[in-house]
């Protein structure tokens, strides 16, 4: 089983359920960067609700995609969002145990959108202790840039993707299928429950506990 997904920025449970449930994974840097996705921001829970945390890009880059995309220079945004980090979940449970990672992701430089997502998504990756195959369409030969062309090194492999994804690709390819997720719920830092955080989010509050929760909301493929 394979998937292909463009990297997002610290994403939700959705993604690194995904990501668990498939054998290859590929981080589809080369496609269009999407604006008003989650590509280059994610949401940390607070005390109001919710917190949007932004990877800021250069101007006049439409069409490019996330490996050509540039980030934009001299705004501190890596120092803003450690911040927002320890702010909002310096007394979760668990925050100490993963706060020496994440200061390495925030102290590291990046020049393009895909070396800091993809690097996100990799420190998810470990952080949940997965061991699905994780690889850059750009460290494919040819660097593919369209669905077709990624997925020619895995013939005859099931392609999971999200229920919206599938729904557009499977008009082309017939290997594709829906990954349902119901979001679970688990405690957070502040009271009540809201859905759709970083999947760091759970990290925090459940520690050792996260896989298991994570894999409370997988439904079984089409």
């Amino acid at each position: 089983m394979v998937s292909v997904r463009p990297p997002e920025y610290f994403p939700g449970l959705l993604y690194v359920a995904l990501m668990d449930r498939v054998r290859y994974f590929v981080l589809a840097d080369t496609f269009q960067y999407s604006r008003q996705s989650f590509q280059n921001r994610t949401r940390l829970r607070n005390s109001r609700k919710a917190q949007w945390i932004t990877v800021p890009l250069e101007g006049g880059q439409h069409g490019r995609s996330q490996a050509a995309t540039r980030i934009r220079t001299g705004t501190a945004w890596r120092r803003r969002h450690w911040k927002a980090f320890r702010y909002n979940y310096g007394r979760a449970p668990y925050f100490v145990h993963y706060e020496a990672p994440l200061v390495d992701f925030f102290e590291a430089e990046y020049a393009r959108l895909a070396e800091a997502t993809c690097a996100s998504v990799r420190l998810i990756h470990r952080l949940f202790g997965l061991d699905t195959v994780l690889s850059r369409a750009t460290d494919m030969q040819g660097q593919p840039d369209a669905m077709a062309s990624v997925l020619l090194p895995f013939p005859g492999r099931a392609v999971f993707l999200p229920p919206v994804a599938a729904c557009i690709d499977r008009r082309l390819h017939t290997r594709i299928r829906a990954f349902e997720y119901t979001h679970p719920k688990y405690p957070q830092a502040f009271p009540g429950f809201v859905p759709g955080m970083t999947a760091l989010d759970l990290l925090f509050n459940c520690g050792p506990d996260s896989l298991a929760v994570l894999r409370q909301g997988i439904s079984a493929p089409e």
